[in-house]
């Protein structure tokens, strides 16, 4: 029974060649069409929350009011005013920033990402917005307990676009070499 199925396949091979031909051109169509055509750098900042000379309590305060404020990062105010720290080039940047936050003993961290398709930009807006992150927790908290504990160096690629592409265009095609040998 199964030799049958392997000489059925064996005279139909172009068939599922064809097949497989007409699922790639549809696969790279559709990749091109949703798959994102270069590649993404990401940066990220650190910045922490800590009091000096505080007790637990004094610490413990300041680092839930910074975990509260964490979404202030994408406010108005902070973006502008890291647009300002930029140069007022910011607006012009394709990038988007996100946040990571984790509590630590005693003090928290919270990690500014900045992703988009040119590394040097990414960098420069992390460091930014982590800075204009500092200043309006100051400005909010009348206290320096927020600071820059890293500033982002390099950017690491976070979507490598060409590799995404191969990937939907190969599944197409081995797809449609699958379907015409199951239809044999």
């Amino acid at each position: 029974d199964v030799r049958r199925c392997f000489k059925a396949l064996k005279t139909h091979l172009s068939w599922i060649f064809m097949s497989a031909i007409l699922f790639l051109a549809i696969g790279i169509v559709f990749a091109l069409a949703t798959e994102e055509k270069q590649d993404m750098y990401k940066a990220s900042s650190s910045v922490y929350c800590i009091t000096e000379g505080g007790d637990y309590s004094a610490t413990y305060d300041s680092t839930k009011l910074m975990m509260t404020y964490a979404e202030i990062g994408k406010s108005q105010t902070v973006l502008e005013r890291a647009n300002q720290i930029m140069g007022n080039r910011y607006e012009s940047t394709q990038v988007d920033i996100d946040y990571d936050e984790s509590a630590v003993i005693e003090s928290a961290l919270l990690r500014v990402n900045a992703v988009g398709p040119d590394k040097d930009e990414v960098v420069e807006v992390a460091n930014a917005v982590a800075e204009a992150f500092v200043i309006e927790m100051s400005n909010i908290t009348e206290n320096g307990d927020a600071r820059i504990l890293d500033k982002a160096k390099f950017a690491e690629k976070d979507v490598n676009a060409q590799k995404n592409i191969l990937k939907v265009v190969g599944i197409f095609a081995i797809g449609g070499a699958v379907l015409m040998c199951i239809y044999l």
